[in-house]
């Protein structure tokens, strides 16, 4: 499972910056003129080029909306005060990012198909994909996991890799909510955020495929620590290996292997830093698998898999007890899940150890919920906040800007 870290040179910092601030000063008569789709499509360009350039990200998000994309929340103060309880548990360091397989297309125009090398495909999409592979019509109401146990059982686990990598192989970039996360720790910390806990440490967790996020860290100069987790698989001597997290620290060569988590509970390489204090390096935990590739189980994607993945334990077994502690107590904040896949509200299950463990308040960002989808949520004990993610991402860079 190599590391890869760092994205493609962009060309120097400097060079794009000014090429940014040009690109917006001709993206401003584009919106007067009301050419929305234009004038998107070169703010893209500019958060691109230079993130969080003057109020691109605003700006973007709405022209989603002029596009048709969900309906945007209030700005401003409005949208403030609806994010509040959000807003005051990250100022707090009480609030763990949740992401999902829908988070890579956020962004994307509604009118618009993924594109290899610009946005990402849906699980829809995915499922849709590998259908017309297996030589069927497009996939209508069998989830993603469902197609992949078809491919993987009639064409083979090697087929199944090898259309996903097909899909994720391209040079996607990070989505706007990617980088602003990626930033949460720089700037908060700038403003000396959250107040009197010198032990805090940020900690994502994600169930997606692709490397955005690693890609944003990067991008943003922030170091991280990876936990992955690797399906079982069969080694050199064909003997089966029992599935466990992989750790990648901070700066670890590209070409080395990942650190195997063989006795979880008394695992702390991720405990001190380089310098011998207590690292509060930010941490990303993929509970899926570190990303797509050619080979055979490097995500975990089929029935079987999630099946075999999560029979009774609880994840909490497989990961060290202080990385699990700076989630304790915590509110989570979900992004781009959909609640119609059974495998995340087994993962949840599994993630919530003892009920007490977790913190009573947590929220789901859903652009269009259906009323099921809903009460998917709330019978889970986290509430649904119908708004698009590209309008919670906007509002939340206002409200860094002016802390």
């Amino acid at each position: 499972m190599p590391s890869t870290r760092a994205p493609r040179p962009r060309g120097s910092s400097c060079l794009n910056s000014a090429r940014g601030a040009r690109l917006y000063d001709t993206a401003l008569p584009l919106v007067e003129q009301q050419q929305w789709r234009d004038a998107y499509r070169t703010l893209e360009e500019v958060e691109r080029l230079a993130p969080n350039y003057r109020d691109t990200r605003s700006r973007l998000a709405e022209l989603l909306g002029k596009l048709g994309a969900a309906p945007t929340a209030a700005a401003g103060r409005d949208a403030a005060q609806r994010y509040q309880p959000i807003l005051n548990a990250l100022l707090e360091g009480r609030l763990v990012p949740f992401l999902g397989w829908e988070l890579g297309h956020v962004g994307r125009p509604p009118q618009d198909g993924w594109v290899k090398g610009r946005y990402l495909p849906g699980a829809d999409e995915i499922a849709s994909f590998l259908t017309q592979k297996l030589g069927g019509a497009p996939a209508s109401g069998q989830s993603l996991l469902q197609i992949s146990q078809v491919t993987s059982l009639t064409d083979g686990p090697e087929a199944l890799y090898e259309r996903l990598h097909e899909i994720y192989a391209a040079d996607y970039l990070p989505t706007i909510l990617h980088r602003l996360l990626a930033e949460l720790p720089r700037r908060l910390a700038a403003k000396g955020y959250p107040h009197n806990k010198p032990d805090h440490r940020y900690v994502y967790f994600s169930t997606a495929f692709d490397t955005l996020l690693e890609q944003a860290f990067a991008q943003a100069g922030q170091p991280y620590h990876l936990f992955a987790y690797r399906h079982r698989f069969a080694d050199s001597s064909g003997r089966v290996q029992e599935g466990r997290f992989v750790h990648i620290p901070p700066g670890a060569d590209p070409g080395s292997e990942p650190r195997e988590l063989l006795t979880p509970n008394t695992y702390n390489a991720h405990d001190s830093g380089p310098d011998g204090q207590p690292d509060r390096r930010p941490i990303i935990v993929k509970l899926c698998g570190q990303r797509v590739t050619a080979d055979v189980d490097s995500v975990v994607v089929t029935e079987d898999q999630f099946l075999d993945y999560l029979p009774a334990q609880e994840i909490g077994s497989l990961l060290p007890p202080t990385l699990l502690q700076q989630v304790r107590k915590r509110s989570f904040v979900f992004f781009g899940f959909s609640l119609y896949e059974w495998h995340f509200r087994l993962i949840w299950q599994r993630m919530k150890m003892q009920k007490s463990s977790l913190h009573s308040k947590s929220w789901a960002v859903l652009a269009n919920p259906s009323e099921i989808e809903q009460q998917f949520w709330q019978s889970l004990g986290i509430e649904p906040m119908t708004a698009a993610p590209e309008a919670v991402a906007a509002t939340l860079n206002e409200w860094l800007d002016t802390l």
